[in-house]
């Protein structure tokens, strides 16, 4: 792989092994929207989102999923300065999205729609599971991508599960794909 192809994908979190298995299992892959209801993509998060003042997550929704879908996975990181700040799978294919401030739980339990709801290892070690806003180091604006995976199947996954590991047991399930960037500056 030649230097500036793999700091690219270093930049982004992704391994040769993701990338290979990523590519080998998406022959085509079908586009979902993902939204925040009130943000148009590119705009500013508000600070409630942030470690700067709440720390609850955004309410999303998502649109367009294919008709075979059976689960659903969510990721977020910062573009900017790698680092995974939520990592959501076992979503049921029956919800359209997900309310503004979802527990911090591992599993969620309550309400019985969001029943069985995990949330994966993030890179905020020590600070549970859950959401965890923007927080930049530098004064620089940064880009905060959430990428959602509809896939063709329940996969039953454990709990504790970081980004590399959920994509890497995903990968041959992705039958739809969509994200969504917004920034945040401190």
């Amino acid at each position: 792989m030649r230097p500036a192809v793999s700091l690219v994908l270093r930049r982004f979190g992704i391994t040769a092994s993701v990338l290979s298995a990523l590519l080998a299992g998406s022959a085509f892959v079908h586009k979902v929207t993902l939204e925040i209801p009130f943000m148009k993509p590119g705009s500013t998060l508000p600070k409630r989102y942030t470690k700067k003042d709440k720390n609850i997550s955004p309410p999303l929704v998502w649109s367009s999923l294919p008709n075979d879908v059976r689960e659903l996975a969510l990721i977020l990181e910062d573009i900017d300065e790698p680092r995974v700040h939520w990592v959501v799978y076992a979503i049921p294919a029956t919800l359209t999205g997900l309310r503004e401030g979802l527990p911090s739980d591992e599993v969620i339990h309550a309400p019985a729609k969001l029943s069985g709801i995990i949330q994966g290892i993030t890179d905020f070690k020590g600070e549970g599971a859950g959401y965890h806003g923007p927080d930049p180091q530098s004064d620089k604006r940064h880009q905060y991508r959430f990428t959602i995976y509809a896939l063709n199947a329940r996969l039953a996954l454990p709990p504790g599960l970081d980004k590399t590991s959920l994509l890497t047991l995903i990968q041959s399930h992705i039958i739809g794909q969509g994200e969504l960037v917004v920034t945040f500056r401190k």
